[in-house]
């Protein structure tokens, strides 16, 4: 039986042991395996990040995005989304 008094807690729950560990150092596997993920979006989001800027700064994607291809595309995505 837990009884409440005044704020306090009485019985099973407030013995019940804390979860959360304070002071917790990561495993070593966990720092690597964090370490190894940022490594591979570093490398493969940085070549990426490279092309859009380059295209950006010589003008070749404003050239590109109003191409007779890309306005058909963007055209029938859209009537696609309208028709649905």
């Amino acid at each position: 039986m837990i009884e409440v008094v005044a704020g306090r807690v009485d019985g099973a729950a407030a013995a019940a042991p804390s979860t959360r560990r304070t002071g917790h150092r990561p495993a070593w596997g966990e720092v690597s395996l964090l370490t190894l993920a940022g490594l591979l979006a570093l490398f493969l989001g940085l070549p990426v990040v490279v092309v859009v800027v380059r295209s950006l700064v010589d003008g070749s994607l404003a050239g590109a995005i109003a191409s007779p291809a890309v306005m058909a595309g963007v055209a029938g995505s859209a009537t696609r989304i309208l028709l649905r």
